[in-house]
């Protein structure tokens, strides 16, 4: 059964007794011009936090619109990136920042209770979190303290987070969605169908499910266009059919989209998984720049068996003094090392050389030993997955046809493809492929180790005024990849990781677009096609 027809307007009335507007825009990576547009096209709701970096232009634009401050819902968050949970911290940074959930319950708990004095202090009007499981909303109420206004899951037919969604309906817990319109991948079949049965856009589609499931969602635009549209929604409602195929797309906590961020960019509650990676192919001394990497704020690193520096990746995660489920560790099996009884030995070999008791990201490494071993050692990956000692099993140099081949054995399909990707070597079948069935892409050699002397690559660099790779490495990151950039020199793997100040534009992107070569443009063994 559908909700009460909403219109712009609308609002729901949260435990406070504060009302939140029902459509949200989103400001994560968007500038002043855009909230400006987004108040404009009639939102009233504005989701932001101290890690988006644009708190001053959200307030900019509020002032030099012509509305009273009571008019418009201002949701902001703190992190706790850089330390910033805590008591005394939080109590300084109540307008700024992420609550994001790797700080510990101590910390959660300090910060809550610092939200919750701002708020009775009238800094704040209402208090809530993002992200937050049903234990962690479980531990404010065991420690006597008032539930959350809000909790802002990523939300959409693919990631739907049923238990968490019922527990905060059941709780009062007013839900809002990010990541409503899957970061404009709406190519999907269903979506396509259901668009042009009512003459609308795909993501007006997705935001209409979002509305009828009762959320609030928070889409988010640059394109003047495109926020107007986000907020043309009230005047068709979906069918309780059309719905019931929607939430038939389902897929749990694997149906979690990526987004960038310097530390974060994949996850569900409960499991992280780092966009921005950092590769140790030919590394076999890799601890000190793991380490290196470690203070630049790398939070994902990239190993195989074949590398040989398991060993020395798991000292640098102990001697950093990060917490071990802080960091997302990945390691392959290569061919030599395929078949099922092979495969299994490997992963405790592995482990016994990380001394970790898991392993995040578990990946057959190439599809080199024929369809019978690349299907015995999936099958071993799942069983070791199933045992508690690999969190997330996937492939890497896999065609289509090998994903096909999965699929037909019956298993659950990959987590992530890892293949060579770039402006010249874009893979566009297997990418394609990848996005319309969930798989997240890693892109290993996103600079091409180290050629980037192409015209239009160092034409980009001077535009920005950046280095070639970290062109390079934003365009993978707005192509939607988890880049591998690797190297073992200090200030090359800080400016590395130095991408989220600056954005490349359509128009640039569409020029590193046509440089691809197609298998020609590989400069590794690129293995995809193997039979």
């Amino acid at each position: 059964m559908s909700s009460p027809k909403p219109t712009l307007k609308s609002t729901v009335r949260l435990s406070t007794g504060y009302s939140m507007p029902l459509l949200g825009f989103g400001a994560f990576l968007n500038d002043g011009a855009s909230i400006s547009e987004a108040l404009k096209a009639g939102y009233r709701h504005i989701d932001t936090a101290q890690m988006y970096k644009n708190e001053a232009d959200v307030g900019e634009a509020v002032k030099n619109f012509n509305l009273s401050r009571e008019d418009i819902f201002i949701t902001t968050k703190v992190t706790s990136e850089n330390d910033g949970h805590g008591y005394d911290k939080a109590v300084k940074a109540v307008d700024a920042s992420l609550a994001e959930l790797r700080s510990g319950k101590e910390k959660r708990l300090e910060t809550y209770k610092a939200l919750l004095e701002a708020k009775a202090v009238g800094k704040i009007r209402s208090v809530g979190v993002s992200n937050y499981g049903i234990h962690h909303i479980e531990e404010i109420k065991a420690a006597g303290l008032e539930i959350p206004a809000v909790n802002q899951l990523e939300l959409h037919p693919f990631c739907q987070h049923r238990s968490i969604v019922k527990y905060c309906q059941d709780n009062g817990i007013v839900v809002q969605a990010y990541c409503p319109i899957l970061r404009g991948k709406v190519d999907l079949p269903v979506f396509q169908e259901i668009a042009s049965k009512y003459q609308r856009e795909p993501a007006q589609i997705l935001l209409r499910w979002s509305l009828q499931k009762g959320f609030v969602p928070l889409p988010k635009s640059s394109t003047p266009s495109r926020i107007q549209s986000n907020a043309n929604l009230y005047d068709f409602e979906l069918s309780d059919e059309d719905m019931a195929k929607l939430d038939a797309l389902d897929k749990g906590d694997e149906g979690a989209q990526p987004y960038y961020s310097k530390s974060v960019a994949c996850f569900a509650p409960g499991h992280l998984i780092p966009l921005l990676g950092f590769g140790v192919f030919q590394n076999y001394d890799a601890k000190p720049a793991v380490l290196e990497a470690f203070r630049a704020g790398y939070r994902h690193v990239d190993s195989a068996q074949m590398y040989r520096n398991e060993a020395e990746v798991g000292a640098a995660v102990r001697e950093s003094g990060l917490n071990r489920e802080d960091v997302f560790i990945t390691t392959k099996v290569a061919s030599q090392g395929h078949g099922y009884d092979k495969t299994l030995k490997g992963v405790d070999a592995s482990l016994a050389k990380f001394q970790f008791d898991y392993v995040d990201l578990f990946l057959i490494h190439d599809p080199l030993s024929g369809k019978q071993k690349r299907l015995e050692t999936y099958k071993a990956l799942l069983e070791a997955k199933a045992a508690g000692k690999i969190k997330s099993v996937g492939v890497s140099n896999y065609g289509v046809h090998h994903l096909e081949e999965l699929k037909a054995a019956g298993y659950e399909a990959p987590t992530i493809n890892q293949i060579e990707l770039h402006p010249f070597c874009q893979q566009k079948p297997i990418v394609d492929y990848c996005n319309k069935n969930g798989i997240v892409i890693e892109a290993y050699c996103p600079v091409l180790r180290g050629d980037m002397s192409h015209p239009v690559i160092q034409e980009l660099a001077s535009k920005h005024k950046r280095d070639p790779g970290q062109i390079l490495i934003r365009w993978s990151l707005q192509k939607g990849f988890v880049p591998l950039p690797k190297s073992a020199t200090p200030s090359r793997i800080q400016s590395n990781a130095d991408l989220y100040d600056f954005e490349l534009t359509d128009e640039d992107v569409a020029k590193l677009d046509a440089l691809d070569e197609g298998d020609d443009g590989a400069i590794s063994w690129n293995p995809v096609n193997a039979p």
